[in-house]
């Protein structure tokens, strides 16, 4: 819950930020897109006597890392509490870049330089400063430090104007009004099929969180996708190795990566659900793709690779259900390669697609989106955000 606290904070107080990703959001409706982590994080913090302050911070869709980052920067200038001296973010996918580039020396985002004034930013100067400066840990989960070919592919096939007319078509009067009547009908239809005991999978979870609520937050979404398209064009491998030479790391500041892969997906698609088949075969055609790079921009260097390979090991060896991975330049979670995504420290390494490790797989009334091969589960969730915990706690 955005900036929420409690009034029996038992011994001290950390502040966390979380940052969505790409196409990314707090809520959309009843939707959480870090879906059961506060309920897990709050109590695992509490019984180690740590208050948890956590703000879930909104962010531009599909906007370039600059527009994301300034977004941020106004979120912690708004949110922080200058009484907490223990501030860390973690963000999902492209959300760890933003963190990146906020926290970098010398960036128009540090609070020390005379650039926050250029972009005109409703921010608190010294509020924002105090939360910088106090920053303990950046911790990135499944983001593309090194790029994803992805992105590439989606601007090949013009995904970028996709967006654009979609937010356009969302924007109209008449336009919009067709889409939530759209909405409307399908969240109906959801309820008319569970109800004679039809369909009880993807669509009847999508009509419960989303659709079944009042579809003018979903339209709001989509428009939203127009006010920047610069995102895509920032993931490349290309730019993420511009991005690299030029964002520095925080002097003091813990950089963390949590990374995540699949297996290449082979055999029958354990699913009888219309609509989780669809995306899986959709998984089963992108992975090919994303472990196919460019072989003049390489991923992360030597060194970080087998850290994140020894954490794997280490792992295994332990006998922590991470989950079972052929590690290899090939090896990605349908999105973002895994060896993109080591950067500093890992923390772990772990079998989960891409939306799995932000809690939308298979539990409670969240259905997964994909049948992956990860067997992502309870436990595994647990495993990654229980760690998460321990560096806050530390």
């Amino acid at each position: 819950m955005r900036g929420m606290t409690n009034a029996s904070a038992p011994e001290r107080t950390v502040e966390l930020y979380l940052v969505p990703g790409f196409m990314g959001f707090d809520h959309l409706a009843r939707l959480a897109y870090f879906d059961g982590v506060e309920a897990f994080l709050r109590p695992a913090l509490k019984a180690r006597g740590i208050h948890l302050r956590l703000v879930v911070t909104r962010t531009v869709p599909a906007g370039a890392l600059a527009k994301r980052a300034a977004q941020l920067a106004a979120e912690v200038a708004s949110f922080h509490d200058p009484a907490c001296t223990s501030v860390h973010f973690l963000g999902h996918s492209t959300g760890g870049l933003d963190i990146r580039l906020l926290l970098s020396p010398g960036s128009a985002f540090d609070p020390r330089g005379n650039a926050m004034g250029v972009l005109g930013l409703p921010v608190d100067r010294a509020r924002y400063a105090h939360a910088i400066e106090h920053t303990k840990s950046a911790m990135s989960l499944a983001t593309p430090h090194y790029g994803t070919p992805l992105a590439n592919l989606l601007l090949a096939i013009g995904f970028d104007r996709a967006l654009k007319n979609s937010s356009w078509f969302a924007s109209r009067p008449i336009s919009r009004g067709l889409l939530e009547g759209a909405l409307r009908t399908i969240g109906r239809g959801s309820r008319v099929l569970r109800t004679a005991k039809i369909e009880t999978g993807f669509l009847g979870w999508i009509g419960d969180v989303v659709l079944e609520q009042p579809p003018g937050s979903v339209a709001d979404y989509i428009a939203s996708f127009g006010e920047d398209l610069g995102a895509l064009r920032n993931l490349t491998q290309e730019s993420a190795s511009l991005f690299a030479a030029a964002v520095e790391m925080r002097a003091a500041v813990d950089y963390v990566s949590f990374c995540t892969g699949t297996n290449e997906p082979r055999g029958p698609i354990a699913t009888d659900d219309p609509f989780v088949h669809f995306n899986t075969r959709m998984f089963r055609m992108l992975w090919p793709k994303v472990a196919s790079k460019n072989p003049a921009y390489p991923y992360a260097p030597t060194a970080e690779v087998e850290r994140l390979r020894a954490a794997y090991r280490a792992d295994v060896a332990a006998g922590h259900d991470v989950g079972v991975l052929d590690l290899s330049e090939r090896s990605n979670d349908g999105l973002v390669p895994t060896y993109s995504q080591a950067f500093g420290r890992v923390g772990g390494v772990f079998a989960s697609d891409h939306l799995d490790c932000i809690g939308m797989y298979d539990h409670g009334e969240t259905t997964g989106f994909v049948r992956s091969g990860a067997r992502f589960d309870a436990g595994r969730f647990e495993l990654l955000w229980s760690r998460v915990a321990a560096i806050l706690a530390a």
